[in-house]
């Protein structure tokens, strides 16, 4: 999965842009994509500097999108506490992406005069796309939709960035040079995997319930009759398994923002229950160290409940298995983030992850990931 932070910021001061178009024409075209499936996209709107931090932190991304001003200088502006202009020089965003070296693999700095900006952060990150003179804004929003048309159909991020350059010329708007791409070669980058022919290597069609690649994560995808898509009750594939548990998909409470997983049975007994699962091939996965991991919240369990992954083989079950039975969740519980590493043997063929319940109670799940550990660091699967 890749992640994109699109952030954004307006401030009252200034010119108004149509930051909300650009993030509408992004969402569509990522949205109508064949490779739909292989993104999340994140928003942050009107930041502030302590705004952009924080999103980094919460979302990993590996793409980010920032859309705003720039001035002359080279600053980028953002919003301070009155909404009113706050300049962040070149200097201070290249010491914030020092510290995301590893996992931000792209930015994209839809700003006036960015490409000072860019090559402060080109230092840390692999590829890094600015402006080298003020742009308008519907240049800005022609450059995206060619670059996430391009980036959605499996294109690597050069062959975005070439596509948003024409997609400028094609609307008829002599802006076309303004963007410039940064590469840094020195540093590696996940985002170069992601080509057609790295998307083959995983099978394109499986037998349903499976699915060809790990798929709505987040629940915030389609539904398939009352059921997230790609997830089902762990029918046929889990022993014993009550499908008596209600299964449904929700707004994050506590004021949460987006969609979650409802998971719960308010009559089951002791020794029931259930789970909620998703099952995608993994052989090229096979001898790797994955993660899994996602954010529980709990109400009223009265036995327990967990995350579980179990690696298979062609013919052999649990080569690999963890239901977090030696350190369950009980009780009432607030959003918390569970993990489960898990060295994959030479025999697996298949992953099989997901949400267990047994017992009465009600649990509620949300921002699944698969990652691999690769060169030092996790990437997403």
């Amino acid at each position: 999965m890749i992640s994109i932070l699109f952030l954004a910021a307006d401030p009252t001061d200034a010119s108004r842009l149509r930051l909300g178009e650009e993030l509408r024409e992004i969402q569509e075209k990522l949205q109508l994509s064949r490779s739909r499936d292989r993104f999340a996209l994140h928003q942050r709107m009107s930041v502030r500097p302590m705004d952009i931090s924080q999103a980094l932190l919460d979302v990993n991304p590996q793409i980010v999108h920032f859309s705003g001003h720039g001035t002359r200088t080279g600053a980028l502006c953002v919003e301070n506490r009155v909404g009113q202009i706050h300049p962040i020089q070149p200097e201070a965003l290249g010491a914030l992406f020092e510290i995301f070296a590893g996992e931000v693999s792209c930015v994209i700095l839809s700003a006036c005069y960015s490409a000072v900006q860019a090559q402060a952060i080109s230092k840390h990150v692999r590829y890094v796309i600015g402006m080298n003179q003020a742009i308008g804004d519907k240049a800005a929003i022609a450059f995206s939709v060619g670059f996430y048309q391009a980036l959605g159909a499996g294109r690597s991020i050069e062959e975005a960035y070439k596509l948003g350059c024409v997609q400028i010329r094609m609307e008829n708007i002599p802006e076309h040079l303004t963007p410039v791409l940064i590469k840094n070669e020195a540093i590696p980058s996940f985002l170069d995997d992601f080509t057609p022919q790295s998307v083959k290597r995983i099978p394109s069609v499986v037998k349903p319930p499976a699915v060809a690649r790990p798929f709505n994560l987040s629940f915030d995808g389609p539904l398939e009759g009352n059921l997230p898509a790609g997830w089902f009750n762990s029918l046929g594939f889990v022993d014993y398994v009550s499908t008596a548990y209600e299964i449904r998909v929700v707004p994050r409470p506590d004021n949460g923002s987006g969609l979650c997983v409802l998971f719960q049975n308010h009559m089951a007994r002791e020794d029931e229950f259930g789970s909620l699962m998703q099952r995608c091939p993994a052989s090229y996965l096979a001898g790797q160290i994955i993660r899994f991991e996602g954010e529980v919240r709990t109400k009223n369990i009265e036995q327990w409940a967990g995350l579980w992954l179990r690696a298979d083989g062609d013919r052999e079950f649990n080569l690999f298995f963890d239901n977090m039975s030696n350190r369950p969740i009980r009780g009432t519980t607030p959003w918390t983030k569970y993990v489960i590493d898990a060295p994959l043997p030479e025999k697996t063929r298949w992953l099989n992850y997901g949400i267990v319940l047994e017992g009465r109670g009600a649990m509620w799940a949300d921002n699944f990931r698969l990652m691999v550990w690769d060169r030092g660091r996790w990437v997403d699967i």
